[in-house]
């Protein structure tokens, strides 16, 4: 079956929804999008079923084309309503990895994308424990971008992300890029921070690696 560009509000919502965790999935609150999700099911554009440990039904769609499909009619302020609406409901679920990073993604796809920080770093944190480098990566870089050109006047914070960025960058085999973010975490550094020994000691680590002694002595 194919979805046409006049596609049902509730496929579409279930799109918005799903396209944030960047699969076919999504976790909809029976409230939300009323019945006309069942009737998608009945068409076998959807199917139903329950995740353990949760209450809420899930539906997926059958083919992830029509998710695409779907979620490219709608308009980017119906995306970012949708996807707050998501966070919210989010917001009150349980407290878990798969809720962070929805909250993130959520978060980070609304017309609220600062409330993404805290998740945005979390999830950033939780990636590098599961060496997740490509995953962990995304999350500092969205850290990155919505802290923007306040970075430099956040200090420790932000240099925080560029630690972490560098390490994940390390985890990924890209000792340069590595080494750009710890640089650049010494920039966003006062003079006088704890935070500037450890990251001068992973520079240094890098330098050693690199088979560079006499660099990492300097």
């Amino acid at each position: 079956p194919g979805v046409s560009g006049a596609a049902p509000a509730s496929g579409r919502s279930a799109a918005g929804t799903a396209r944030a965790e960047n699969d076919s999935r999504a976790a909809v609150p029976p409230l939300s999008m009323g019945g006309g999700l069942d009737e998608l099911v009945t068409k076998r554009l959807l199917a139903k079923s329950f995740r353990p440990g949760e209450t809420a039904e899930t539906y997926s769609f059958v083919h992830i084309l029509l998710q695409e499909t779907c979620y490219g009619t709608l308009l980017k302020e119906e995306r970012q309503t949708l996807h707050l609406k998501a966070a919210e409901v989010l917001e009150a679920s349980p407290e878990g990895e798969k809720r962070v990073q929805g909250l993130a993604e959520h978060y980070y796809r609304s017309a609220q994308p600062e409330k993404a920080l805290p998740y945005l770093w979390r999830a950033a944190e939780t990636a590098s424990r599961r060496f997740a480098s490509d995953l962990g990566l995304l999350y500092a870089e969205r850290c990155l971008e919505l802290l923007g050109a306040r970075a430099q006047a956040l200090g420790v914070r932000a240099a925080a992300v560029l630690c972490r960025q560098g390490e994940l960058h390390i985890m990924a085999s890209s000792p340069e890029r590595a080494m750009a973010s710890f640089r650049a975490c010494l920039g966003a550094l006062g003079p006088a921070e704890p935070m500037r020994v450890e990251v001068y000691r992973r520079i240094g680590r890098l330098h050693m690696l690199a088979g560079e002694a006499d660099s990492a002595r300097r």
